[in-house]
């Protein structure tokens, strides 16, 4: 990256995982960003696509999970990541619709049931 010359040796320091803390930020951001477009993905691909190895995706998932960073669950047998999504689907939308129209009519009908007794009870 362009800007690396600019950061101070901490950040670019490599760890046990062969990332500096700038490579490490820059792989667990693609991460999130990655499992708001994939609802699953397996780990070699994963690694191919964050330009890590698939053992480094694992464990970084593994991580991001359990600390709370990233929504989702492992499956070590098929190597998998399967992201839980808190985007409601076009049913659950719809539904909220439904309900919003829902309640707005009623309100206008209580509205006008209320006004045609007052009307009546004037005329009376």
């Amino acid at each position: 990256l362009a800007f690396e010359r600019f950061l101070k040796p901490h950040h670019l320091a490599v760890d046990g995982d062969s990332l500096s803390a700038l490579q490490r930020a820059v792989v667990e951001h693609n991460l999130v960003s990655m499992s708001n477009v994939y609802n699953n993905i397996g780990f070699d691909e994963l690694g191919e696509l964050l330009g890590v190895s698939d053992i480094q995706a694992e464990k970084m998932v593994a991580k991001m999970i359990s600390e709370d960073r990233l929504s989702g669950r492992i499956d070590q047998v098929d190597r998998f990541v399967y992201f839980d999504s808190d985007a409601p689907t076009i049913e659950e939308e719809w539904d909220k619709q439904v309900v919003e129209v829902s309640l707005t009519l009623n309100g206008i009908v209580e509205t006008l049931t209320a006004k045609q007794n007052e009307t009546s009870s004037d005329n009376v």
